[in-house]
């Protein structure tokens, strides 16, 4: 979930073929496949395995090698899914970032074992953009999460329902689409 000031202003939870996401403002639920609520959020269609590997430093899901190329002083590894590059920090190879889901991926490491920081982009081929920037403060690893995590909360049962194209056209990517939409406009003015 996301809390702005101390106040949860959406919570996203359940599995990857039945994830619910409340709308805490306006009182509103979506319910779909993980991927897809986060697609109508942000651009990119990120379920919950792919955010896992992202988030701890894997990049992609694969651990299956396609290929390699030393690439002065980073180190390719292509996989099934994506492409991952390592750099060597301290004697220690590291992901420096990689390529999956049509996003490029950086990440900035601290003293722990997964990185501080995690952005993400869209590759310029992409008709749709996405970016995502993520700050890990706390760490916890191998704790057993309690079933009601991936329960919705009651909230979410008297909630209005929403769906995913009145998501898309509430969040963020609303004004994106408005100004490729002027932008396109514009092209076709000008012709």
């Amino acid at each position: 979930g996301a809390v702005v000031a101390g106040q949860p202003r959406f919570t996203l939870w359940g599995r990857r073929d039945q994830a619910t996401l409340l709308l805490h403002d306006d009182n509103r639920v979506v319910r779909a496949p993980a991927a897809d609520i986060v697609d109508a959020l942000i651009g990119a269609a990120i379920g919950p395995e792919e955010w896992l590997a992202m988030l701890t430093g894997c990049v992609t899901r694969s651990h299956d090698m396609t290929g390699a190329a030393r690439l002065g002083k980073l180190l390719r590894i292509d996989t099934r899914d994506g492409r991952v590059y390592l750099m060597r920090v301290g004697g220690v190879w590291r992901v420096r970032g990689g390529e999956v889901n049509g996003l490029i991926i950086d990440y900035t490491w601290r003293e722990h074992a997964f990185p501080g920081e995690i952005r993400a982009r869209s590759a310029p081929d992409r008709s749709r953009r996405a970016s995502i920037a993520v700050e890990a403060s706390e760490f916890s690893v191998n704790q057993t999460l309690p079933p009601a995590t991936f329960t919705p909360a009651r909230g979410a049962a008297a909630a209005t329902p929403m769906t995913l194209d009145e998501l898309r056209e509430a969040g963020p990517l609303r004004h994106r689409d408005e100004e490729r939409g002027l932008s396109h406009l514009a092209d076709r003015v000008a012709q």
